[in-house]
């Protein structure tokens, strides 16, 4: 009894529409798990010719909407999960489908969070220049930034959406300017943190078992100061000897 009643509350929570191929065989009553199956597993071919191969309502329940039960998570999602270098291609051809950035997965994580924590800074930006709202918040509060913490190449994520302690980037395509350097190049401190992002990331670095280090960079004449002071007491040695031979032989 008790798995007939979770049994039947999966079956009322299912969000998913089946769709099928025009060609498919009869008995195939769905093929949405195959799709999903082929958008993380990065194969583009595969899901261009499943796509067309449906109807164009169809296709856009596949590209837009949900592809798992009760979760929300849509093919964009999924998609961050394909090996590196099929991410972009893939995104690109959902994006031509019209699929939905800012959609919303479990706890209100959008495609855009999850690259920004696994993804590279070329998948992070294909996804912006697709309309990702860097400024989206999951259920919890938490931004872009907060998810790139947690991303193999931190810096790199936070070059593209913004720096702990700013908080998101409003315009994240746009060029940057070094860290912690304002338009008027006096530090750049956010507004209200007194911290540039340079310095907010060196906090998080610290804050995190990191040692942030800022150098000087030493002057470009400073490594010849001597060969060149050496080199000028070698040639004045050198033409006392030669006048005093001229003068005596």
């Amino acid at each position: 009894m008790a798995a007939f009643f979770e049994t039947s509350i999966l079956h009322f929570r299912r969000v998913v529409k089946p769709v099928r191929r025009k060609d498919a065989d009869n008995f195939v009553l769905d093929e949405t798990d195959d799709f999903r199956t082929a958008v993380c597993s990065g194969k583009t071919d595969v899901v261009k010719d499943m796509l067309a191969a449906v109807s164009k309502e169809d296709a856009q329940t596949w590209a837009c909407g949900a592809l798992d039960d009760a979760d929300g998570r849509t093919a964009l999602h999924h998609a961050i999960s394909a090996p590196e270098q099929e991410q972009i291609q893939m995104i690109r051809l959902l994006g031509a489908q019209r699929a939905d950035p800012n959609a919303a997965g479990p706890d209100g994580v959008t495609p855009l969070h999850l690259a920004a924590q696994r993804g590279s800074k070329f998948v992070i930006r294909t996804l912006l220049c697709a309309r990702a709202d860097n400024q989206k918040q999951a259920a919890d509060g938490r931004t872009a930034v907060d998810f790139a913490k947690y991303n193999p190449s931190p810096v790199e994520a936070f070059e593209v959406v913004g720096w702990p302690g700013t908080g998101p980037e409003l315009k994240p395509l746009e060029p940057k300017k070094a860290p912690g350097k304002s338009a008027s190049g006096s530090g750049g401190a956010a507004e209200g943190t007194g911290q540039g992002p340079l310095m907010a990331y060196e906090a998080f670095e610290e804050k995190n078992g990191y040692k942030a280090v800022s150098e000087e960079p030493a002057p470009p004449w400073s490594s010849l100061t001597w060969p060149l002071l050496a080199a000028a007491i070698w040639f004045g040695l050198l033409s006392m000897v030669v006048a005093h031979v001229i003068r005596y032989v």
